[in-house]
């Protein structure tokens, strides 16, 4: 099942006109003496980060990740210590709603997820390094025209990313933005709290894919 999925990311992303990167080893020649290959996104880094220009403005990979900061949590049914992350990138100017429908569209089309045992968990607003960020309105009506009342919103803590962690002011930059993630409903019964949604902890939503809403006009100081 898991070669499945591999081959149908990259054969749905690639027939949108992504070009292929090839997983990086764990240990990254430009983060040396590190495990650092915890997530798609970081091999990208130096590019996005980087001087020179970028061709590739549309790139899908299948990473290999090594999660060394959460081990602690391995073990249970949402936490893996060594795994294959399917990622899909798109530099520079980009369109929210799209980005947003190709992941729908895969999850529900081409994996045939039933879109009524689909949640999203999106940030709302909140005080970001001193600076209040709002999610647009337009983009707020769309996740609701995708699963309807099913869209839960969150704050800075659970739906806004940060490279590096933490909101401190220093001389590098680091990219952020809003995270909008898609749950899938088990549908467990034994869970007390009559309002249970993806936040609860129970176990009954598990997150099966994000998307990270990172322009150049969202950076943080860090």
């Amino acid at each position: 099942m898991m070669k499945d999925v591999k081959k149908e990311w990259t054969n749905y992303y690639r027939s949108l006109g992504y070009s292929l990167l090839q997983s990086a080893p764990l240990i990254h020649p430009l983060f040396p003496m590190s495990f650092n290959m915890s997530a798609g996104l970081v091999q990208l880094d130096p590019l996005i980060r980087g001087k020179k220009k970028i061709d590739l403005l549309k790139q899908c990979v299948i990473q290999k990740c090594f999660r060394y900061f959460d081990l602690d949590k391995i073990g249970d049914d949402t936490h893996l210590s060594f795994f294959e992350m399917a990622g899909a990138f798109e530099i520079g100017k980009f369109e929210d709603k799209e980005t947003i429908e190709r992941l729908y569209f895969f999850l529900t089309n081409i994996l045939g997820i039933n879109p009524e045992k689909l949640f999203i968990t999106s940030f709302d607003q909140d005080q970001i390094a001193n600076k209040k960020i709002v999610l647009d309105s337009h983009l707020k009506d769309f996740l609701t025209s995708l699963v309807g009342e099913r869209v839960i919103y969150g704050s800075e803590e659970s739906n806004f990313w940060k490279q590096g962690g933490g909101a401190v002011f220093m001389d590098n930059m680091r990219l952020c933005g809003p995270s909008i993630e898609f749950f899938y409903d088990l549908g467990k019964k034994d869970c007390t709290n009559n309002k249970c949604n993806p936040f609860c902890s129970c176990g009954r939503f598990i997150e099966i894919s994000n998307t990270l809403l990172i322009k150049g006009t969202v950076k943080l100081i860090v």
